[in-house]
């Protein structure tokens, strides 16, 4: 999934001439220590399709920027004012 759209990304920008973008990684330990969740809990958010990963051999890697703006849309909807109940 992530994969196949990593590739078609970088055939439209070889075709443009345009450098390709630095894509950052983050490894399990990393992703839980940013999110301060648990070896289980990453597993579940990986196998529910939550959180996007690529598979290299039997280890996972988590594309860094996507994990920042799935949390910052989350923290956004959270404080989303027409969200609240009147009191």
């Amino acid at each position: 999934m992530l994969y196949s759209e990593i590739l078609e990304l970088k055939r439209m920008l070889s075709a443009t001439n345009a450098p390709a973008p630095t894509l950052q990684l983050w490894d399990g330990s990393e992703v839980k220590q940013f999110l301060k969740i648990s070896e289980s809990t990453l597993y579940r958010l990986r196998k529910n399709g939550d959180i996007p990963y690529v598979e290299v051999g039997n280890r996972y890697y988590y594309p860094k920027q996507v994990i920042l703006e799935q949390l910052a849309q989350r923290i956004a909807q959270r404080n989303d004012p027409s969200k609240k109940f009147d009191t």
